[in-house]
């Protein structure tokens, strides 16, 4: 788990991204949300609410050292994809991020993984995402 910070402002006015990789399947989630009460308050929410959950399920959690990216850094080349991926296909004022992270998402979850050497799309559901790309008859 992770945060991107200090983004421009998007109209929706989220300046943020929260990010979780999975360790095992190596799929991504993530999240635009504001910094208003600054990370912290964020990071004790989110984090309250993710071991509740943890508890209620009966997962066994692992969880990293804070402020360490050595401790995780799949998730810190996975901010560094994403950052990439905004980088290249925002518009000039780059408020548009969060209209992108479908996308970015979507991308990111359905290429090949060289560590698992499938994606981590088809490592989590156990099938590839059907994509209809197909236009009405008559349009080319």
């Amino acid at each position: 788990m992770d945060f991107i910070v200090k983004l421009p402002k998007t109209p929706q006015g989220n300046d943020s991204i929260f990010v979780i990789v999975d360790r095992f399947t190596k799929m991504g989630y993530f999240s635009a949300f504001q910094e208003a009460g600054g990370t912290a308050s964020v990071v004790a929410y989110l984090f309250y609410r993710f071991i509740c959950l943890m508890q209620l399920t009966r997962v066994k959690t692992n969880l990293s050292t804070s402020f360490h990216p050595q401790t995780d850094g799949q998730t810190e080349r996975l901010n560094q994809t994403i950052e990439q991926f905004l980088r290249l296909y925002t518009k000039h004022l780059q408020t548009d991020w969060e209209e992108l992270l479908p996308v970015t998402l979507f991308a990111y979850n359905n290429r090949i993984h060289s560590a698992t050497k499938q994606t981590p799309f088809y490592a989590t559901y156990g099938y590839h995402p059907r994509l209809d790309l197909s236009l009405p008859r008559g349009q080319a």
